[in-house]
């Protein structure tokens, strides 16, 4: 009964928020391509007219995130999505904030998070058509930081990690039948594309003396992370123009008045999976500092909709643990917990607001000294002349002598780490001699000039920070040879080069390079693709005439092969060639001809829209496709949302874009509108100036 009236207050809490913010003093004003800028006198109104204005453009992501923090997405979904509801309840995440909730949110964010929940929950009762499960409803501030948590956890690779464990693939090192300890790979998806590019310069390079800045994400263009822009305004110090994904509270990167700042995926193992050392004949019982503790037990209540709109809806309970070492799961060949950042920290959505809110670097700074966000390198740039790179994240302090890239043995308080890494001990450039800073998901010590760079051995082996370079980052390096000074003109067409590298060997973990190893003549049945392959001047434009051969056969690659076939030098020959075969048959059965160029066959897809469009996988225009239609392929991830922006004494001029529109609705005028843009690299131009944005509005209204 305790509980009953603790949930009803909570709940009559968030209703009370909704009553004390006028719709009325609210402005949601639409540019002409539905962008949403939202003006206020108060930071939590504009949460507010976010919250309304995302509903408006798309309901259905920012429910599917709203169902898995409060454990309903499998009643809403079936199957699938049980099991993330499984792992929510399992992460603990709901607990999590539950504890920490009013000692870690400062009361200024807190406004800020019930009167965006307030926001949702009035779209929700005018627009009860749009909903898609009616218990989701009312939202509360806490369900946002847990949302916030999950898709940090999910971008840690905590799915295929608790995947591993469940299916009895995790090595388990206590067992003498088994050999070594195996690698957790927490960074996998990084081969998949989704990434980033982003890079600042600065007064030492730029030919006008402003800072230009690029943020570049890479994403899924469709779904859970691809990204809703908007502006928000207010008159307590918030104006910002940027992008989160469907249902975030506050922009995530973006550009204000004074700053603005790109993430990339960070490359570390945030992720360590212990295996305990369990007793042999008592259950559930494991030892920890020569002591036997037992395993907290409880069990959850999941929901798994079923048939025809999952509307017959089927309890099943299930067990969930927990050790000194946190999550914790029982499974055939052993006893494993997994511990990681992003289920510790309950405020990422509150330092980007407070990033959001900076005027200059040292209050910037201060708001990355929060350390809520488990993931994420930073690119910065600022009107001051401030450019500034750090390789971030939550990074444990581990102990040395163990092998923290496989299974840890959790026996002891030796390896329970507590602490992450702060801010200051991180890998990071600031105004370097050379005037920029990059990062492409390459090595975290590679961030500037080659000179200038970080040796690994200057800091803990232990921190696991990738070293790996990549296409991207080779090329950005090729664009930088020889230069003094770069022109805004320039710094955008580094933006959206299309080329490979000229030493072009690696693609996604894969050796390509055998690839332009054969003759024509000594392979007649594929003698025009291997001119083709022979003939490429390693362009993705969308007139090139040979990437076509080459892009079908670096697909077939990634999606037939497996990093081990390369161990073999012959047999891997035997399967370049494969490759090659592939892709003639592939093309001739489609098109009847190889004598193609890019834009034939790469396209960017969205309703009754189909346009050609360069770029490829791992370079600079960043463009991973998936089979379409008639041997066509379409993008699914690559740059997504973009900013390019230069930083003058007047004020920032910004030039941003978004991959398909700003809506998702099928039927708006914006759901596809920005996509010949984005074929011919184009951009729109944008202002945080409020009367401007007024003046050539399309539509102002409020959120009511």
């Amino acid at each position: 009964m305790r509980y009953l009236i603790l949930l009803w207050l909570g709940l009559s809490f968030t209703f009370l928020q909704a009553q004390t913010i006028d719709p009325a003093q609210i402005t949601i004003a639409r540019d002409s391509f539905g962008v949403p800028h939202i003006f206020a006198k108060t930071d939590a109104e504009v949460a507010y007219g976010l919250a309304w204005a995302t509903l408006e453009d798309e309901s259905e992501l920012p429910q599917w995130f709203l169902a898995a923090t409060k454990g309903k997405l499998g009643a809403m979904t079936g199957i699938d999505g049980v099991k993330v509801d499984f792992a929510v309840a399992w992460m603990g995440v709901r607990d999590r904030v539950n504890q920490r909730y009013e000692s870690d949110i400062t009361p200024e964010y807190k406004k800020v998070l019930e009167a965006y929940a307030a926001g949702a929950n009035a779209f929700a009762k005018a627009h009860p058509e749009r909903i898609t499960l009616k218990s989701l409803f009312p939202i509360t501030p806490q369900d946002i930081c847990v949302g916030h948590m999950l898709a940090f956890a999910l971008i840690q690779g905590v799915d295929g990690t608790l995947r591993r464990i469940v299916d009895g693939r995790m090595p388990n090192p206590w067992n003498s039948t088994e050999e070594g300890l195996g690698v957790i790979d927490s960074n996998a998806k990084k081969h998949e594309g989704i990434g980033s590019n982003a890079f600042a310069m600065n007064s030492q390079i730029t030919d006008d003396g402003n800072v230009f800045l690029a943020l570049n994400a890479h994403q899924p263009v469709e779904g859970l992370m691809s990204w809703y822009e908007a502006h928000v305004c207010s008159e307590e110090g918030m104006n910002i123009h940027g992008a989160m994904f469907h249902g975030g509270n506050t922009p995530y990167i973006g550009t204000n008045p004074y700053l603005g700042w790109a993430h990339t995926s960070g490359g570390y193992d945030g992720v360590d999976v212990f295996a305990l050392e369990m007793h042999p004949k008592k259950k559930n019982m494991y030892k920890f500092d020569g002591e036997w503790l037992k395993l907290e037990q409880h069990k959850v209540k999941l929901v798994v909709g079923l048939g025809k709109k999952h509307k017959t809806r089927i309890p099943v309970w299930r067990k969930v643990w927990w050790s000194k070492f946190g999550p914790t799961y029982v499974a055939e060949n052993g006893v494993f917990a997994v511990r990681m950042g992003s289920i510790m920290k309950i405020t990422p959505s509150q330092q980007w607001y407070y990033m959001c809110k900076a005027t200059n670097f040292t209050e910037f700074r201060k708001a990355l000294d929060m350390q809520a966000l488990a993931h994420y390198n930073i690119i910065y740039g600022d009107k001051n002349d401030t450019v500034y790179y750090l390789a971030n994240g939550l990074i444990p302090q581990r102990a040395a002598g163990h092998n923290w890239g496989g299974v840890v043995k959790g026996n002891s308080s030796e390896v329970l780490w507590d602490e992450f890494y702060p801010v200051k001990d991180l890998v990071q450039f600031l105004n370097p001699k050379s005037g920029y800073v990059f990062n492409t998901n390459n090595s975290a010590f590679m961030g500037t000039d080659k000179a200038e760079n970080l040796d690994p051995k200057d800091f803990d082996p232990y921190m696991s920070y990738d070293t790996e370079e990549n296409n991207r980052s080779t090329r950005f390096y090729e664009l930088m040879e020889g230069r003094d000074k770069l022109s805004f003109q320039d710094f955008w067409d580094i933006k959206y080069d299309t080329r490979f590298p000229r030493d072009f060997k690696d693609l996604r973990g894969f050796k390509v390079d055998g690839l332009f190893s054969f003759k024509p003549e000594d392979q007649p049945d594929l003698a025009e693709a291997i001119r083709h392959i022979n003939a490429w001047d390693r362009g993705t434009e969308m007139e090139n005439p040979d990437f076509p051969v080459v892009a079908t056969a670096l697909y077939y690659i990634n999606e037939h092969f497996r990093p081990k076939d390369q161990q073999d030098a012959a047999a891997w020959r035997e399967k370049m060639l494969e490759a090659i075969r592939f892709s003639q048959t592939e093309l001739m059965e489609h098109f009847g001809t190889l004598d193609l160029t890019t834009g034939d066959v790469q396209r960017i897809v969205r309703g009754d829209v189909n346009l050609p469009l360069g770029g490829g996988p791992d370079i600079l225009r960043a463009v991973y496709t998936e089979k379409f239609q008639n041997g066509t392929r379409k993008i699914w991830i690559g740059d997504s949302y973009m900013q390019l922006v230069r930083f003058t004494p007047e004020g920032p001029e910004i030039w941003s874009l978004n991959t398909f529109g700003a809506s998702n609705q099928p039927d708006s005028p914006h759901y596809t509108d920005q996509m010949e843009m984005y074929s011919q690299k184009k951009m729109r131009k944008v202002t945080l100036d409020k009367e401007e944005v007024l003046k050539s509005a399309e539509r102002v209204y409020h959120p009511e």
